[in-house]
């Protein structure tokens, strides 16, 4: 059965949330039972909502990879969470949703691109990694 985790961090700037992020490289090797993740600020913090595939994966991600990733960067905020089975899923744009990534202020090397030079390097990265994702979008997709 599928969950829906809800996670407010209060205290956590833009720097922390990306550094947590690049600390347990979960972007780049994402956990196998994690369906989606999506984050938005919220008053003095954010909030991130995932889908699980399991209770006992997101434990074992917990347990894995956020308690000591977040520990190796000595990060310790104030969090609030809930669990629920998942009850409804309506996604009629699905196929649209990787080119937000290129959007999303909190995506990879956003923080960086604020440096000019960084900027170019990091938004041809940004494209290369949305053409990728678009890539195995469509053809998971296709392919189920």
């Amino acid at each position: 059965m599928a969950f829906i985790t809800t996670i407010d961090v209060l205290g956590l700037t833009p720097t922390e949330y990306r550094a947590i992020l690049d600390q347990m490289g979960v972007e780049e090797n994402p956990e196998p039972g994690l369906y989606l993740h999506l984050t938005a600020r919220i008053e003095g913090g954010y909030r991130i909502t995932e889908v699980w595939d399991s209770r006992e994966n997101f434990d074992a991600f917990m347990e894995a990879r956020l308690a000591p990733g977040a520990e190796a960067i000595g990060l310790q905020r104030q969090m609030t969470m809930t669990m629920e089975p998942l009850y409804n899923i309506f996604a009629p744009r699905l196929a649209e949703l990787p080119a937000l990534v290129e959007t999303a202020a909190g995506r990879p090397d956003a923080l960086a691109s604020w440096n000019r030079a960084g900027a170019r390097r990091h938004t041809a990265q940004g494209t290369r990694r949305a053409r990728l994702r678009r890539a195995l979008l469509i053809g998971e997709w296709a392919a189920g």
